[in-house]
């Protein structure tokens, strides 16, 4: 097994020779990239070490895969501003500095992190021209009345007609009331040989352009349909509460009666227990 140490021990072997077709590592003239400043742009987190003439920035992570750590990747810059990358694991194996700069910044331009040389400072950061956002809509089967539930049909096509809007404007949403109605009294069991089962919950939603009357449509069956059985069970509880209630206030009364008549009849038994008996 590697080490962090002997990785830093080994970095001149790693990345000791310059191509010498490319001097200065393939920047011009006295211009040479900020490695700190690139980092910290981007929140890469590091550490730095000097060996010898060349600097090495020990990352907290690896770029490419994040259980890398303690050191295990590093980018190095040689005196002449030469750039490496170099991570210990096996399946990093062959990704240096190039495939790591694509990780981390992909096509941005490093202008903005360049030192030295002609327009330093001056450069900033070009990003990619932004591509078009397409908000193409595919095609969808318009609704038949043949897939509504026909105990629903009567009232969805009357709301329809009196309201000129399109049938799911109206099929969605009473579909999705009607299952809130039935709540937990519906279940569905997935396995056919298994007591696993479960409450299906139904989720929807209309959409259409503005003005369309879908707030409308919602209203008609949500507010009116749904508030009207709200109401009536409303009714119903408040009957079945005040019911409930003359039954309360009568077991209270029963329950004095009894109480007050134990009572006296415990005092007769008193009074028995200390009459005197005569020999």
């Amino acid at each position: 097994m590697v080490t962090a140490e002997d990785f830093m021990n080994k970095a001149d072997e790693l990345f000791g020779k310059s191509d010498p077709k490319k001097p200065g590592g393939g920047q011009s003239g006295d211009r040479r990239m900020d490695l700190g400043l690139y980092l910290d742009f981007f929140k890469i987190g590091y550490k730095i070490k000097t060996k010898g003439t060349r600097t090495i920035y020990a990352l907290n992570e690896c770029p490419f895969d994040s259980s890398h750590v303690n050191n295990d990747a590093a980018f190095f810059q040689d005196e002449n501003g030469k750039l490496g990358f170099k991570c210990f694991h096996d399946s990093c194996q062959g990704k240096g500095w190039k495939e790591a700069k694509a990780k981390i910044s992909g096509d941005v331009s490093l202008g903005a992190f360049m030192v030295g040389g002609d327009g330093d400072g001056e450069q900033k950061l070009e990003w990619p021209e932004p591509k078009p956002i397409k908000a193409e809509l595919k095609p969808v089967e318009a609704m038949r009345e043949g897939m509504i539930p026909a105990p629903f049909l009567p009232m969805i096509r009357d709301v329809c007609h009196r309201m000129s809007i399109p049938l799911d404007f109206v099929a969605i949403p009473i579909v999705i009331v009607a299952g809130s109605v039935i709540g937990t009294g519906c279940r569905v069991k997935p396995k056919r040989k298994d007591d696993w089962a479960i409450v299906p919950n139904l989720w929807g939603g209309i959409m259409g352009p503005p003005s369309r009357l879908k707030s409308p449509a919602l209203e008609e069956i949500v507010k009116k349909q749904l508030g009207r059985l709200e109401s009536e069970e409303i009714e119903k509880h408040k009957t079945v509460k005040a019911s409930w209630l003359q039954e309360v206030e009568g077991h209270k009364l029963k329950k004095s009666v009894l109480v007050s008549e134990y009572k006296n009849a415990l005092k007769k038994e008193i009074k028995k227990c200390k009459t005197p008996v005569n020999f």
